[in-house]
C-alpha cells in the first residue's frame, strides 16, 4: 500500500521542470492571438455570482471571483469557509496565544463533530479516517492529524461547495456536511502568476490577560506564541499543448516560524505546507473533458519538548493524491468516471528515549544541570521515539445524469452512481521506546553497570517505563449505490433518492433515503416553499483498530546503579485499546423553508431539526485480568437551526448576507469522550430540572447566533475592496460547580456565559498594468480593523487575535 519514495520525487521534480521550461518555451507556443474562432472549442455559458443559495438544495458555493475577493489569513481553503451559514468554528480559532499556526481550523457543519464531515477534492476523498482529532504532539503513542489529509492552497481552488442540508444521494459519508472542492482546470493560453504575502508579530496585535502577559511574552510553549513570521509564495503557470490541451503547474508554500524560549535560549519552531499541483486537461469537443491532476502536498512541524535538551522532533505528513476524470455527454445523458488514489504518511521523527536527570544534588549543580535555567530540581533530555501512521485510499466511481425526459406537463431527471473504495491503514512502532525517571544519587555505591541510565559516583535512574514496538494494519473496502429521480410538473418538484451502502470492516448495509422538495406558490411572486426529509450515515474510522497495534507498557525499576534492568517479557499484555464491531452513525433530517426573490435574487429562509443516533463513544471493560477502552453506539444528540440567506452579483459589486441560529445537544463531545451504558441513565441539575447527556448544550462550536456580511466593490478596472463583517452572539458553557443537588442527589452544573464577538475584516486589491496586458496586484488583507477585543476559549481570560495585517504582492503574465 505504499507509495514508492520515486514517485513523490518524480511529481515535485515534474512541476518544478514545467515551471522553469516554460520561461523559455520557443515562439510556437500557443497565445491568445495565435486562436481564431474556428479552432476554438466553445464550451456551455456557465454563470458564477459567489454564494448562491438553491431552492431545492442545501448548497452553498464560492466560486473563484468570491475567493480573489475574499480577505486570506493562511491560504487555505477552510479560512474561506467562515463566511458561510450552518459553520460554526471552534473557540480555540484564531486566538492570541496561537497566531503563529498554519493548519485548517477544525469546522462543524450543522452541528456534526469535526470528524464527520466528508472532505472531498475533485471527487477524491480528502478526510482522515485513523485518528482525526489527535491533536497533541506531546503523547508518546499517538502523532497529531487533522480532519482533512491534505491542506490545500486556496489559490488552485476553482470552487467549493458545502452542503449542509437536502443533500443530494451521491454524497454520503457524513452526519454533518460534505465540503466538495473543484480545482483549476488549465487555461488554454499561455499565462501565469507569482505571488507573496506575509505578517507577523509586529503587523498583530494581541488581547492578553494582565495576568497572563509574562507567562505569554516568555513563553517556553507553543501554547503561547509571542513572536512568528508567516510567508506564503505561490507560482502557477498555463501551458497550453495545441489548441484542446494544456497544463497547470503549479507550487505554494506557507511557511511559519515561532521563536520560543527552551531551557532559558529561544530556539524556533516550524510550520511548513507545500502543495506541488500538476493538471492536465484535454478536451477534444463541447461534449468531452478529461483531466489527470497530480497533487503532493507535505505539511511539516518542527518542534521539541518544553525545557527538555536535545529534543527537537518533526511531524510530518506526506500527502498524495493521483486522480483522474472522463466526463462525456450525449444523446443518453452525462457521464462521468473517476479514478483516483490518496495517499497519506504521517509519522514522527524524535530521539527514542526520554530521561529525567537531577539537575543538583543538595544544591550542588550535577553534570545534568540545565534544568536550573528553569529553576527545575530536574533535568529533561530526549523524545518520545518514531511513530508511523499510513493510510491510502483507492477510488473508483462512476455517475451518469440522464437527459431531461418530458410528458406534457412533467419533466423528469435521473442521477445514478457507483462508488467503490479501499481503505488501507497502518500504524507502526519500530523500535521500543524508554522513557527514564527517578534519579538518584549515587554516594558510596557500586559503580555503574551502563552509561546512557547512569553517571558515575553522581547519579543513576532507578525507574523505566517501556512502550514496546509493534505495528497493526487494516484494510476494507467500501462501495455505495445511489438513485435520485427528479420529477417536476407544473409547480411541484420532488426529489426522491436513496443511497445504499456497505462496507467489509463492520458489514453494515445501510439504506438512506432522501426526499427533496419544492412548490412554487406564487409564480408572479416567485415565492417558493421547500422541504425534505433526509438520513445520512457516516464513515467507519480505523483509529481503535490501529491502537491495537500498541501493547501497553512496561514498568521496571532498580534499586543499585550497578543493578540492570529486565529484560521484556517475550508475551506482552494485551492492548489496552480494542476494535469493536460497531452501528454505523446516522443522522435523521428534517427541513422545510421559503425561498422569495427579492431584488432579482432568492432570499432562503430555513428551518432544519436533525437527531443524531448511533454516534461512537469510548466505554472501559473491565476483564478478569485488566480492562481495556474500545467504542460503542452510546452517543447521541440533536441539531436545530434557522437560517436566513439573500445574496445578488451586479457587474461591479457582490453582496452577501446570511444569519443562523443554532442549537446543538450532544451526550459527549468526540469519540474519545466515555459514555457507559451507566451515564445514560444517570442525571444532572442543569437550569433547574433533570437532564440526561444527550439534552446538555455542547462545550464547543456552539454559538447560537452567527451574522455574516459580505460586501465587494470594484470601484474601477484597477481597484478592489472587500468588507467581511461577522458576528457571534454570546456562548454558554457549561460548568460542573462541584456540588451535589440537596434533594435530588445528582451533579449540579453552571451556565457560564461568554460575551459576543464583532469583527471587520477588509481586503484592498490595487492592480498596476504593465507592458503586454502584464498586471503587478498589491493586496492588503487586515484582519479585526477595529481591534477589537474579542472574547474566546473555554476560560474567561482568552481572547482572539486584534488587528492583524496581511502585506502581499502578485505579477500577472
Amino acid at each position: 500500500m505504499t507509495m514508492p519514495i520515486f514517485t513523490l520525487q518524480v511529481i515535485r521534480t515534474t512541476v518544478l521542470f514545467l515551471i522553469l521550461v516554460a520561461f523559455f518555451l520557443p515562439v510556437q507556443t500557443v497565445s491568445a492571438a495565435d486562436i481564431t474562432t474556428d479552432e476554438v472549442v466553445t464550451l456551455p455559458e456557465v454563470i458564477v455570482s459567489g454564494v448562491q443559495p438553491p431552492a431545492k438544495t442545501g448548497e452553498k458555493s464560492i466560486d473563484r471571483p468570491l475567493i480573489d475577493s475574499l480577505p486570506q489569513r493562511n491560504g487555505n481553503a477552510t479560512d474561506l469557509l467562515t463566511i458561510l451559514p450552518g459553520l460554526q468554528f471552534s473557540e480555540e480559532f484564531n486566538s492570541s496565544f496561537s497566531g503563529g499556526e498554519i493548519a485548517p481550523a477544525a469546522i462543524s457543519i450543522s452541528g456534526g463533530r469535526t470528524y464527520e464531515n466528508n472532505f472531498a477534492i475533485d471527487g477524491l476523498s480528502n478526510n482522515n479516517l485513523t485518528d482525526p482529532i489527535a491533536d497533541n504532539p506531546a503523547l508518546t503513542n499517538d502523532i497529531p492529524a487533522h480532519p482533512q489529509s491534505i491542506f490545500l492552497n486556496s489559490a488552485l481552488i476553482e470552487e467549493i461547495t458545502v452542503y449542509d442540508h437536502n443533500v443530494p444521494a451521491r454524497f454520503g459519508g457524513f452526519t454533518g456536511g460534505m465540503v466538495e472542492t473543484t480545482t483549476k482546470d488549465p487555461a488554454l493560453v499561455f499565462g501565469g502568476r507569482l505571488f507573496y504575502r506575509r505578517t507577523s508579530d509586529s503587523l498583530t496585535k494581541f488581547h492578553i490577560a494582565e495576568e497572563d502577559k509574562d507567562d505569554f511574552y516568555n513563553s517556553d510553549s507553543d501554547y503561547r506564541q509571542p513572536e512568528f513570521t508567516k510567508q506564503e509564495t505561490g507560482i502557477e503557470l498555463n501551458i497550453p499543448i495545441g489548441l484542446k490541451s494544456g497544463i497547470l503547474a503549479a507550487y505554494s508554500t506557507n511557511h511559519s516560524k515561532i521563536p520560543l524560549f527552551n531551557l532559558g535560549v529561544i530556539q524556533n519552531q516550524e510550520r511548513e505546507t507545500e502543495n506541488f499541483f500538476l493538471k492536465y486537461l484535454y478536451q477534444p469537443s463541447a461534449t468531452q473533458k478529461l483531466t489527470l491532476t497530480a497533487l503532493y502536498a507535505p505539511y511539516t512541524e518542527t518542534l521539541f519538548l518544553k525545557n527538555t535538551a536535545n529534543s527537537r522532533f518533526t511531524i510530518e505528513s506526506d500527502n498524495l493524491t493521483l486522480n483522474g476524470h472522463y466526463a462525456v455527454k450525449g444523446e443518453l445523458g452525462t457521464l462521468g468516471l473517476n479514478a483516483g488514489l490518496q495517499s497519506s504518511k504521517s509519522s514522527r521523527q524524535a530521539p527514542n528515549h526520554l530521561k529525567t536527570w537531577l539537575s543538583n544534588i543538595d544544591d550542588v549543580p550535577t553534570s545534568t544541570d540545565w534544568g536550573l535555567n528553569v529553576d527545575s530540581d530536574s533535568s529533561k533530555e530526549g523524545g518520545l521515539g518514531d511513530l508511523y501512521r499510513n493510510q491510502q485510499i483507492t477510488t473508483l466511481s462512476t455517475d451518469w445524469q440522464s437527459p431531461t425526459i418530458k410528458s406534457g406537463a412533467t419533466q423528469q431527471h435521473f442521477n445514478l452512481g457507483l462508488q467503490l473504495e479501499r481503505i488501507d491503514a497502518e500504524l507502526e512502532r519500530k523500535e521500543t521506546t524508554f522513557t527514564y525517571s527517578k534519579a538518584k544519587e549515587i554516594s558510596d555505591g557500586p559503580p555503574c553497570i551502563d552509561t546512557a541510565t547512569c553517571i558515575d559516583g553522581e547519579q543513576y535512574l532507578s525507574k523505566r517505563l517501556a512502550y514496546p514496538a509493534g505495528s497493526a494494519d487494516e484494510s476494507f473496502t467500501q462501495y455505495a449505490l445511489y438513485a435520485e429521480d427528479s420529477i417536476s410538473h407544473d409547480r411541484l418538484t420532488l426529489k426522491p433518492g436513496v443511497r445504499i451502502s456497505r462496507d467489509t470492516l463492520m458489514k453494515n448495509t445501510d439504506t438512506a433515503p432522501r426526499l427533496n422538495m419544492s412548490y412554487v406558490i406564487s409564480k408572479t411572486a416567485e415565492t417558493t416553499l421547500i422541504g425534505g426529509w433526509n438520513r445520512y450515515y457516516g464513515r467507519n474510522l480505523m483509529t481503535y483498530k490501529l491502537r491495537e497495534a500498541l501493547a501497553p507498557w512496561v514498568f521496571d525499576s532498580r534499586s543499585a546503579a550497578d543493578e540492570p534492568f529486565s529484560d521484556l517479557p517475550a508475551t506482552l499484555a494485551p492492548p489496552t485499546t480494542r476494535f469493536s464491531s460497531l452501528k454505523t452513525p446516522y443522522s435523521n433530517e428534517t427541513t422545510f423553508g421559503i425561498v422569495q426573490k427579492i431584488f432579482s435574487a432568492d432570499l432562503e429562509l430555513t428551518y432544519i431539526k436533525r437527531k443524531n443516533r448511533d454516534q461512537l463513544a469510548k466505554e472501559r471493560v473491565t476483564t478478569d485480568d485488566g480492562y481495556y477502552f474500545t467504542l460503542n453506539n452510546n452517543g447521541q444528540g440533536s441539531y436545530e437551526s434557522y437560517r436566513l440567506a439573500w445574496a445578488k452579483q451586479w457587474k461591479t459589486q457582490y453582496l452577501g448576507i446570511n444569519a443562523s441560529y443554532e442549537k446543538t445537544l450532544d451526550s459527549n463531545e468526540d469519540y474519545d469522550d466515555r459514555l457507559e451504558e451507566d451515564d445514560l441513565t444517570e442525571q444532572v441539575w442543569y437550569k433547574g430540572e433533570k437532564l440526561y447527556p444527550e439534552d446538555l448544550p455542547r462545550e464547543d462550536f456552539n454559538r447560537p447566533w452567527t451574522i455574516n456580511l459580505v460586501y465587494t466593490k470594484k470601484v474601477n478596472d484597477y481597484l478592489q475592496v472587500t468588507n467581511v463583517t461577522r458576528y457571534q452572539s454570546h456562548y454558554k458553557s457549561l460548568e460542573d460547580s462541584g456540588e451535589d443537588h440537596p434533594e435530588h442527589d445528582i451533579p449540579i452544573y453552571e451556565e457560564v456565559s461568554k460575551p459576543s464577538n464583532l469583527t471587520f475584516d477588509w481586503s484592498v486589491s490595487q492592480s498596476i498594468p504593465l507592458v503586454n496586458g502584464h498586471l503587478v496586484v498589491l493586496n492588503l488583507d487586515v484582519f479585526n480593523v477595529f481591534n477589537r477585543k474579542n472574547t474566546v476559549g473555554s476560560t474567561d481570560d482568552a481572547y482572539g487575535l486584534g488587528r492583524q495585517i496581511w502585506l502581499g504582492m502578485e505579477y500577472l503574465f
